[in-house]
């Protein structure tokens, strides 16, 4: 059910009507079939068999395959997201108007009551963005940004909303976002200019942007950027090396962003 919860805690109670429902239209699906002939409908029965054994086959997987591969790489949730759907084939309908009146009515109403949560969720995230986007203009084209970010969940329950937001100040302005994710990971082909310096020297330096910027010494790379980028209180660390290498141009409640001490002011 966690698969269903990514805004809010209280999405818990719709993930539990949503597997409630599920279960009961299954277990209808069984009751109704429990006097069924075996040689009725043979050729719908193999076809619901074959699926169920698909869904046998991924709840197994569910079971024994890790929760996660890496940063996104999530196994579980779109196996568990597989079993739902593929499940939906195996569920036989009423011939009784009141059935499917009172099972129709209750999936719209749950639908209803999720859109309009989501709705709501959305409106909030969407004011965050909007904040941490306040400076997008402040940039000029081509520059090197680092952002780092102490509060990358904001409003959100498990989406880190702010983890990648900085790339929309890089979008069109031929800006380079130091900690966009996509060059840790060989599967995104990224190439590098010769000249580039990553902030550290081993591979994984984006995910020690995002999770553990302390570890970075933001003096010595003060030469490589245009702009630091802040979202959030920082470490001590973190804020004695802005103190002392770089100086605030810019604030805007959480949202902060500074330039090295030995560019020009402008």
């Amino acid at each position: 059910m966690e698969i269903l919860i990514s805004w809010d805690a209280s999405q818990s109670i719709l993930a539990y009507l949503v597997s409630g429902t599920l279960i009961f239209l299954l277990a209808y699906t069984v009751w109704e079939k429990r006097d069924m002939q075996p040689d009725r409908n043979a050729k719908t029965c193999s076809h619901r068999i074959i699926f169920l054994v698909i869904c046998l086959c991924l709840l197994l997987f569910y079971l024994v395959l890790p929760w996660s591969v890496g940063p996104g790489g999530w196994l579980n949730d779109r196996i568990a997201m597989l079993v739902c759907v593929l499940s939906l084939v195996l569920i036989k309908e009423s011939s009784h108007r009141w059935w499917r009146f009172c099972v129709g009515g209750w999936l719209i109403l749950i639908s209803l009551i999720n859109v309009l949560q989501l709705s709501y969720h959305c409106r909030i995230l969407d004011e965050e963005l909007r904040a941490f986007n306040a400076k997008i203009r402040t940039i000029e084209k081509n520059q090197v940004l680092l952002p780092l970010f102490f509060d990358g969940m904001g409003n959100a329950h498990r989406i880190g909303i702010f983890v990648n937001a900085g790339n929309y100040y890089c979008l069109d302005n031929g800006g380079i976002n130091v900690a966009n994710y996509e060059t840790n990971y060989d599967y995104f082909p990224v190439k590098f200019k010769n000249h580039f310096q990553p902030p550290l020297p081993k591979k994984e330096w984006v995910v020690v942007l995002h999770w553990h910027p302390e570890e970075i010494d933001l003096c010595s790379y003060a030469q490589y950027v245009d702009y630091v980028l802040l979202w959030g209180k920082p470490d001590p660390v973190t804020a004695k090396h802005l103190e002392g290498c770089y100086r605030n141009v810019s604030t805007d409640n959480q949202l902060k962003l500074f330039k090295p001490k030995h560019l020009n002011h402008g």
